[in-house]
């Protein structure tokens, strides 16, 4: 027995006929419950264009700046040859887009006659770490100079902590502290490669350049997104459209990640799980077009139906390709329990597609 799964469109491109499936939205399907929309998917407005970073910063006021406390660390001439003369240019290739990271000066005063500690410390930030990567620490016992400042920032790069690889971030940003120290250090970071640049900020514009990952990763979501509408009309195009939206895919997640962990309006919420859901629609569809020939598709179907259940508990897609995926494994029977767990939907009890199935089932079943 097997299931045929609908909902796909012919492309001819010569003598070369593809079958994808429509890269519209699930409220323009014949059994969508949803109302038409003006724009084609959440992946072209929405969150990604109307992104309230204003109201996001002012709900998460609450987030500390850095305040690392580096004991134990050793004092100790941290300045060597190599740090001058290696070849910085070199470190382009491990530049990694969107990263940014904060060189945090941290003083701290003992209640006792003790002079001060100084720390100077390099946090990385990117798409993976919300919360900041030590990448090195300083400890001075004193003010530290333009020449130890511009020392740390070579040793972030060359020598990071916990066995990081040597690397440049997209951003440098330096505490607007150092301003008098900028003369000294503004040649060596206006030689480094591109896309590599720096800026000087105070310390409450790095919270904001936190927050601002998330737009970036919204607005790389989306061009996956267009970019595999392109591909998949191409003959032979299914493989690299399906590629562009698992890109996709780990873009959104990686906002999902820092938004779990903050405090975040529950209509932005909303609007990325539709968002989620929307995009796995899309590569869904795709792999139960080769159900038949390749036999990790139904597996990937499923996986993408699963998530799409998730996100959209109300989206027949998300059962029939829950249904056609498991009849393609031969598990029937938990193709006909995704069915039951349709009609619990208060939207789906009286969907035709549901219920015809249900009755192919019970009858293969018998």
């Amino acid at each position: 027995m097997f299931l045929v799964a609908r909902g796909v469109r012919r492309v001819s491109a010569g003598s070369t006929v593809t079958r994808v499936p429509s890269l519209c939205t699930r409220s323009q399907r014949a059994h969508s419950t949803r109302p038409p929309r003006k724009t084609e998917s959440r992946m072209t407005g929405g969150l990604v264009d109307g992104f309230d970073l204003l109201r996001l910063m002012k709900d998460n006021q609450h987030i500390p700046q850095f305040k690392s406390i580096f004991q134990g660390f050793p004092q100790s001439r941290i300045h060597d040859a190599e740090l001058d003369e290696y070849d910085y240019l070199s470190l382009q290739p491990t530049i990694e887009r969107d990263s940014f990271w904060y060189i945090e000066p941290l003083q701290q005063v003992n209640a006792s006659e003790e002079p001060a500690v100084y720390f100077l410390s390099c946090l990385a930030f990117d798409k993976s770490c919300f919360e900041g990567r030590l990448r090195f620490v300083a400890e001075f016992d004193h003010a530290p100079s333009q020449k130890e400042l511009l020392d740390c920032i070579k040793h972030s790069f060359l020598r990071p902590t916990n066995g990081l690889p040597k690397a440049l971030p997209e951003l440098l940003v330096l505490s607007d502290e150092w301003e008098t120290h900028l003369p000294g250090i503004q040649p060596f970071l206006d030689s480094l490669p591109s896309p590599f640049h720096w800026q000087v900020s105070p310390p409450e514009h790095v919270k904001i350049l936190r927050c601002v990952q998330l737009p970036l990763q919204l607005s790389r979501a989306r061009e996956y997104f267009e970019d595999a509408e392109v591909e998949g009309v191409k003959p032979e195009g299914r493989a690299g459209a399906i590629e562009l939206l698992e890109k996709a895919l780990e873009c959104l997640e990686r906002v999902e990640c820092v938004m779990d962990r903050i405090s975040v309006p529950e209509d932005l919420w909303v609007e990325l799980h539709g968002m989620l859901a929307d995009v796995h629609y899309v590569p869904a569809s795709l792999h139960m077009e080769t159900l038949k020939s390749d036999p990790a598709a139904a597996e990937a179907a499923l996986q993408h139906g699963r998530k799409l259940e998730e996100y959209e508990p109300s989206s027949v897609h998300a059962y029939t390709t829950q249904c056609f995926a498991y009849n393609g494994l031969g598990k029937y029977l938990e193709a006909y329990a995704t069915l039951q767990r349709a009609l619990a939907q208060p939207n789906l009890q009286d969907d035709s597609t549901i219920t015809a199935l249900i009755l192919i089932m019970e009858r293969f079943l018998k």
